[in-house]
Parts: structure tokens; sequence; C-alpha cells
């Protein structure tokens, strides 16, 4: 038995603990729908107090999760691993149904370490470690919940890490992005965003 199988198995078994099994019908989709909520929420504040500064920053955070995405997306096309309940056995349990597509890296944990990276590099410390603990009993969740192999979730990691990184370093500086946001700052204040 592979090491990534080994560790799948392992981590399913937790599911035969009652809370635990519960905790994963909520945390293996529910954290990454408060990242939508967190950047409308903190642009509506930044607007606020006109914190022109910080709607940059947030731009460039979900700049990073774009770029984790499509990564992901563009990764898919030429790597299709099957998920894991395609694999399963009697013996275990399955505790999500999932649409039958591609595992590998898993969408959940790029994005996810995009945006909490992406908090970090910007200036959100707070709210970094107030999601940190959610991202890590999502991308544990969908392991459990047989979704995703644990290789899955590590190469979504990377690639989140490397997003954020990109966003940081590169897409701040260019001259291209910052048009765009110039431009997406212009038309936010024309509606009074």
């Amino acid at each position: 038995m592979d090491l990534n199988r080994e560790i799948l198995v392992y981590l399913n078994n937790l599911s035969q603990i009652p809370w635990i099994e519960k905790g994963v019908y909520i945390f293996a989709d529910f954290p990454i729908f408060l990242i939508p909520v967190f950047l409308v929420a903190m642009w509506i504040y930044a607007n606020f107090k006109k914190e022109k500064k910080q709607k940059e920053q947030l731009l460039c955070i979900l700049y990073s999760t774009i770029i984790a995405i499509s990564l992901s997306l563009l990764i898919q096309q030429f790597v299709h691993i099957d998920r894991p309940e395609n694999y399963l056995e009697q013996t275990w349990k399955l505790l999500l149904e999932h649409i039958p597509d591609a595992s590998f890296p898993s969408d959940h944990a790029s994005v996810s370490i995009a945006f909490l990276t992406s908090l970090y590099f910007f200036g959100f410390r707070k709210f970094f470690l107030l999601f940190l603990p959610l991202a890590i009993m999502m991308n544990l969740s969908r392991i459990i919940a047989w979704v995703h192999w644990p290789f899955d979730i590590l190469a979504g990691t990377i690639i989140g890490i490397m997003s954020a990184y990109t966003s940081r370093k590169l897409l701040r500086k260019t001259e291209l992005v910052k048009k765009l946001n110039l431009g997406i700052l212009r038309l936010a204040w024309w509606f009074k965003l």
C-alpha cells in the first residue's frame, strides 16, 4: 500500500469518532465560502474608512486566489487522477458524495492556501490566524471524507503558496496590474464602493 493511500485510510478511520464525522460535513466545504464574504466585507470597510491601499491589497489577495484556481484547472487538464472514492473498499466509510471529476490538485486547497498566505503577506495577520484553523480543518476534512488524496491537498498547498507569492512579488509591481487596479478602483468609486 502506498503512502498516499495509507494516510487516506488512517484519516478516514478518524470518521469513526462521531464528532469528527459531523465536523467533516461542515468543514469539507463551508470555509471556502468565507473567502468571498471576507473580501466583500473588508472592501466595504475599506471604502467606509477611505483606505485605497487596503483595497489594493484586497485586490492582490483576490488575484492570488484567481491564479491558484487557474493553475489547478490547468494542471487538471493534463494530469487526471481519480478521486479516492473510486477506490473505496467496503471497509472504509464514504462521508460525502462528490462529482466525479479530477482530484489532483485540490481546488479547495489551492484557493484556501493562496488566500491564507496572501492574508499573511498583505498585512491581515489577525485574519490569517483566524482562518488558519478553518483552512486546516477544511483540507483535512476533504481527505477524511475521501474527496481528495493527501497528495492532492499537498499539491494544492504548494500551488496556493506559489500563487500568493506571485501576487506579492510580481503582480503588485507590474505596470499592467497597477493600471487594472486603478481601473477597478475608479469603477468602484463611480458606484460608491
